[in-house]
């Protein structure tokens, strides 16, 4: 929210802009990697395009009546709103949170990888929280079988297979953030490690300003930091 926008733009036509624009130079890079014009067409459709920015539009107006604060009217002060489109990520197998990162947290999983939700009763947050329980973390190890197995018998130990709720395609979930709570909602991906994941996640967030910097440093590569248009969607 408010990062390179214009003078005449409200947060909704921001991302609405973004959204597009970013999408179109997916499909200029496809191109350039030597994709077919006509598949790499395909990101930059109008029709797909605008369905995805009307449900952006009405995953805000859920967002923006969860975030507004009944006795002031507005919501909270130094935060702004943070819309994420990831495609084809790799999930995190290990339970996560996102810390005081945001203080609530709407998703939708459209496609592909949906998460594994631990209900809050059922973390033993004594285990969670004692950095000597946590799996290794040893270079010669990373995506393998055995690192897989400990982080599976770690999310074990943090809530029990029974304590999980699985989420479903399509579903808006919204997790509470350390921002509001002190134990924030713990989630994990349930997807093994694949060359190349198939997903689509649409997330909004409400981040501190003071973090904002740290995003886009985190979620934008260099050259779209310097470009006129592109910015943190």
């Amino acid at each position: 929210e408010r990062y390179k926008t214009s003078p005449d733009e409200n947060a909704r036509t921001q991302f609405r802009r973004q959204i597009k624009d970013d999408f179109k130079d997916m499909t200029c890079r496809m191109i350039e990697d030597g994709v077919a014009e006509t598949a790499a067409a395909i990101a930059s459709e109008t029709v797909g395009l605008d369905a995805l920015c009307d449900l952006v539009d009405k995953v805000l107006d859920l967002y923006e009546a969860a975030v507004v604060k009944p006795e002031t009217g507005s919501a909270v002060k130094n935060r702004r709103a943070q819309v994420t489109i990831s495609i084809n990520q790799e999930g995190n197998l290990k339970f996560h949170s996102d810390g005081s990162q945001t203080d609530l947290r709407f998703s939708i999983p459209l496609i592909g990888d949906v998460p594994a939700i631990a209900r809050g009763g059922s973390v033993d947050w004594v285990f969670h929280d004692d950095i000597r329980n946590a799996p290794v973390a040893d270079d010669s190890i990373e995506n393998t079988p055995e690192l897989v197995e400990a982080i599976r018998a770690w999310n074990a130990k943090v809530c029990a297979p029974e304590g999980e709720v699985m989420a479903a395609e399509g579903s808006l979930l919204v997790y509470k953030g350390g921002g509001l709570v002190e134990n924030p909602c713990l989630r994990r991906s349930t997807s093994v490690a694949a060359p190349e994941p198939k997903m689509i996640v649409v997330t909004v967030d409400h981040i501190l300003e003071d973090e904002v910097e740290q995003q886009i440093a985190m979620h934008l590569p260099e050259s779209d930091n310097e470009g006129p248009e592109s910015g943190e969607d």
